[in-house]
């Protein structure tokens, strides 16, 4: 499963549809991403990712109810115990400020959000702005690169034979 497993109120019902089409000896291989954001100043990366955080884990999260992707599924309970963790790999890609503003706007929490405040729609405004002024560079949004570093945490488990 790609990167979904977070989006699923109940892991229990999913994990007994996998015991029933996995044949004994098969191998349950799910994997999620938790994404940051770099530039070339590590002071700068760090205020970045400060808010980044806040507005998409805090501010955000909230409003994604299974949003365990936080914590790398180290609280979801896989259903065999044959289980192999893999945390090496990572997905780096570049990205402008307003690239990095559309991927929130794409994520149901932001939607959850609007739907729940629908006057706060400047809220994208406002990580722009914010990511903007840490960068303090004369380029607009759209021409403001970034790199969104993705670590990859990958879970594989095997039904018993």
């Amino acid at each position: 499963m790609a990167s979904a497993l977070h989006f699923l109120p109940n892991h229990k019902t999913f994990f007994s549809e996998v015991d029933r089409v996995l044949k004994p000896g098969g191998c349950l291989a799910v994997y999620g991403y938790k994404p940051l954001l770099k530039c070339d100043d590590e002071d700068k990366t760090t205020e970045l990712n400060k808010i980044w955080k806040y507005y998409l884990y805090e501010k955000l999260g909230q409003y994604q109810p299974y949003l365990t992707t936080i914590n790398r599924y180290l609280d979801i309970q896989f259903p065999y115990g044959d289980i192999m963790r893999d945390d090496s790999m990572s997905m780096v890609s570049d990205m402008t400020v307003a690239d990095t503003i559309g991927y929130i706007k794409s994520t149901s929490m932001y939607r959850i959000y609007l739907d729940k405040y629908p006057d706060d729609y400047n809220i994208l405004g406002e990580v722009e702005n914010k990511l903007m002024a840490v960068l303090d560079v004369d380029t607009s949004p759209e021409k403001t690169l970034l790199k969104r570093v993705c670590p990859i945490f990958l879970i594989m488990c095997r039904k018993p034979k």
